[in-house]
């Protein structure tokens, strides 16, 4: 949305509330490493209450979802919902498209270099190029996220719909390896739940 459809948020009074509260309830939850829920319900694992809870604050293995699962994508939901806001109050100052641009497109390499470094840390004598990290990912999804903020509600859910119908279909045409294949070679531990069929893309 442009300025005129969108008001920015100028003063420490005008901020989002909800957006605050919501990013300060995922940093408590980080910091507090789930507040040691996960650890504390292995000393109770006849509990039916603990166990749900451990389950809530540990990552799936392989299928499913908890809630301790979705603090990633949380961070990538918040930059969503402050980008308009950030870019409304620039093109009400009067920045041109192209330093808006100028300003993502450097914000997406500070984010990508960043998370690289981290992921490299002191471990690797050379440079750790993963991308799985939530800097590096929201660094490469930035600028595209930009270029899509003053586009029509019409124009960004064909975007939506071309991204989640790309992405399926990326699982869905992956070749699955035979039968035969020895997953231990390439890392994977010897009792990880393989999927067959479909599910094996």
């Amino acid at each position: 949305m442009s300025a005129g459809k969108l008001k920015s948020l100028d003063g420490p009074d005008d901020r989002l509330g909800s957006l605050d509260a919501y990013r300060g309830f995922v940093m408590i939850c980080l910091a507090a490493n789930g507040f040691g829920i996960a650890a504390t319900a292995k000393n109770f694992p006849d509990s039916s209450l603990w166990q749900s809870l451990k389950f809530q604050f540990d990552h799936v293995p392989w299928v499913g979802c908890a809630f301790w699962d979705l603090i990633q994508p949380s961070f990538m939901f918040m930059v969503g919902v402050a980008l308009p806001y950030s870019y409304a109050k620039r093109e009400a100052t009067g920045e041109s498209f192209l330093r808006m641009l100028g300003h993502a497109a450097v914000r997406s390499l500070v984010l990508i270099l960043l998370g690289l470094f981290l992921s490299t840390g002191s471990k690797h004598t050379m440079t750790n190029f993963t991308f799985v990290n939530v800097l590096t990912q929201i660094g490469l999804g930035y600028t595209f996220l930009f270029l899509l903020w003053s586009r029509s509600p019409g124009t960004q859910l064909s975007m939506l719909i071309a991204i989640l119908a790309g992405y399926w279909a990326w699982f869905a045409m992956t070749p699955v390896v035979g039968s035969d294949f020895d997953f231990t070679k390439v890392g994977v531990p010897a009792n990880w739940p393989l999927l067959t069929g479909f599910d094996a893309h």
